[in-house]
């Protein structure tokens, strides 16, 4: 069977809808939803198209997509299953009708080159079965002693994940370790070949790398394999994933999704009733040494720190991208909460309490917002600069090694913008 959406031309294609689900990959941009027996697609990027489709049942699982297709599995007046697919450029609707959908939880598929993945838990541990469209079975991916937590897509491929939280992409015949992530029921796709977490961890599923809690999860944010793109306080920023170049756009209104594809930006609004689609070339370069942005943000508290630090809230800088730097090595927390009273608490990079002394990749957070803890020098977050920091510094500048985020923040000790010899003598010289 095929047919033909509606097709609609305007932004409120959810206002009836209770959640909305984004996604993106190499083909474009995507929103999605359902209400009551109607699902509905937008499309931002490469082409702005909205559609919706009425089916003769009601919905009975969240819908997904399939690179530029939305997939949703509902049951008929008849009580059969069945999937509907639309294609989110052109409104064409095709649908799987298979025998295999009578048997397993409708929460735990995934529909992907023309596969339909299945979650099992007909055995001892969890696996995964890949059956064609019409039934047959095509293979198993069994895990040694290991139960499937959960399966998504994510740029055109399908992928398990562990309660170990280890990440697995699935092949014609194979499954390959891609990544672990710190939580296997918190994840969400922020971009080809990206995943995140509640908490900022951006998880890469090509290269198997964590960059640590980058951008802090009160801001949504999406990433590519050479940028991440993050709105805080009426703009939307770019910054190389190294960090080591950001820009930015105004867009003046309160954005609730960021979504990247084909070398554009989306700006969801955080009511889903307009998209700000922007290119590469209209963000504009910030100069930190004056731009309001790096600035410290002004508190009437002229409490000092007890012990050896005499800092006070105006000597910290808060920066726009998340991280409050020129923290001294040996500052504690309780010296730095003493110091910012809207600081509520501190915690590790893992996300347990920190009372004692303050590392590098730790994080502080306020009624509204969170930043990453920068301390001077501690390139190795351990808290205390010492040789190792002065080693791993002169790797990175060798190019031996790469560090990243707060890290490279630490090893910028003269606070001048970039990170070079002169940092690594002051580090050297325990200054």
């Amino acid at each position: 069977m095929s047919a033909i959406a509606v097709e609609k031309y305007n932004f409120n294609t959810f206002s009836n809808c209770e959640e909305v689900y984004f996604d993106a990959d190499d083909n474009g941009a995507f929103a999605f939803a359902y209400n009551g027996k109607t699902v509905y697609t937008q499309s931002f990027v490469p082409t702005i198209k909205s559609y919706s489709f009425t089916v003769d049942g009601g919905f009975v699982g969240v819908p997904f997509i399939d690179k530029d297709t939305v997939c949703a599995v509902y049951m008929t007046n008849d009580f059969k299953y069945r999937i509907v697919r639309i294609n989110c450029f052109d409104g064409r609707v095709s649908y799987v009708n298979s025998d295999v959908l009578d048997d397993f939880n409708y929460t735990d598929i995934s529909i992907c080159n023309n596969r339909l993945y299945v979650m099992k838990t007909d055995e001892v541990y969890c696996y995964v079965s890949a059956y064609d469209f019409n039934g047959k079975h095509l293979s198993d991916y069994r895990f040694s002693e290991k139960n499937v937590n959960a399966i998504t897509t994510n740029n055109g491929s399908a992928y398990v994940f562990l309660y170990d939280g280890f990440v697995y992409r699935l092949d014609e015949n194979k499954a390959e370790y891609c990544t672990r992530v710190r939580d296997c029921s918190d994840f969400y796709n922020s971009g080809a070949g990206f995943l995140s977490d509640s908490r900022g961890y951006i998880y890469s599923l090509n290269e198997n790398k964590e960059y640590t809690n980058m951008y802090n999860c009160t801001n949504p944010f999406s990433v590519s394999n050479e940028s991440i793109y993050y709105y805080r306080s009426g703009s939307v920023y770019r910054t190389s994933l190294n960090n080591s170049s950001i820009t930015k756009y105004e867009i003046n209104r309160n954005t609730g999704k960021i979504l990247y594809a084909c070398g554009k930006v989306v700006a969801i609004t955080d009511d889903y009733s307009t998209a700000t689609i922007i290119g590469n070339s209209d963000f504009k370069n910030i100069d930190f040494n004056t731009n309001s942005d790096t600035k410290p943000q002004s508190n009437n508290s002229t409490d000092k720190n007890d012990g050896n630090s005499n800092a006070n809230f105006s000597d910290y800088i808060f920066t726009d991208d998340g991280f409050i730097c020129n923290i001294k090595s040996g500052t504690t927390a309780a010296q730095l909460k003493k110091n910012c009273p809207p600081i509520t608490s501190v915690t590790d990079k893992n996300g347990n309490n920190l009372s004692g002394k303050l590392r590098t990749g730790a994080v502080v957070a306020t009624k509204e917002t969170s930043y990453t803890v920068v301390v001077l020098g501690d390139v190795t977050g351990t808290g205390t600069v010492s040789s190792n920091d002065y080693k791993l510094l002169m790797k990175t500048l060798t190019g031996e090694k790469e560090i990243f985020g707060a890290y490279k923040k630490a090893a910028d000790y003269n606070l001048d913008g970039s990170v070079d010899n002169k940092d690594l003598v002051l580090i050297a010289q325990g200054r």
